[in-house]
């Protein structure tokens, strides 16, 4: 049982450790992702404007009409670039939020299993402590009888 005692909290410290670690890991990896799809949200929607302003220049040739047009282009490439952020913004925060939420049922989990594996350990020493301790009374009866029974033989032998 002490050695039970002595290895318990140590092995399940280096499981939650790891988990800890995976977990953060699963967190990094998300907001890498995040970072990846919105870089190329940003290199999409410029191409698009670029193409958008070089059709323009074709189409256009007065200057001023071509500037206001450029500058209502580049507004809407803002407007629409800010728009997709947020939306990948939500995005991101409710799969972390969903995330994390099964972080904390997991970690749940293993204290459960912490808990029951000491208990589980306790009832079974319990369970052999007292199977021994009958035992013992059982011989020691025996043993009692076995005397007795020479004893008796001895005077009965008399």
């Amino acid at each position: 049982m002490e050695v039970y005692h002595k290895y318990h909290n140590p092995f399940y410290n280096a499981i939650e450790k790891a988990m800890n670690i995976s977990q953060n890991s699963q967190l990094q990896y998300l907001q890498t992702l995040h970072d990846r799809e919105v870089s190329e949200l940003m290199k999409k929607l410029e191409a698009q404007t670029r193409d958008e302003i070089r059709n323009l220049g074709k189409q256009h040739k007065d200057k001023n009409e071509l500037s206001r047009i450029k500058r209502e282009l580049q507004q809407k490439l803002i407007e629409q670039a800010v728009t997709e952020r947020q939306r990948f913004s939500i995005s991101l925060e409710k799969k972390r939020a969903l995330l994390q939420k099964e972080h904390e049922e997991v970690k749940k989990k293993l204290e459960e299993e912490r808990k029951n594996a000491y208990e589980r350990i306790e009832k079974e020493y319990e369970e052999k402590s007292a199977k021994l301790e009958e035992e013992y009374k059982l011989q020691s009866e025996l043993s009692t009888l076995v005397s007795l029974g020479n004893e008796w033989s001895e005077i009965t032998s008399l």
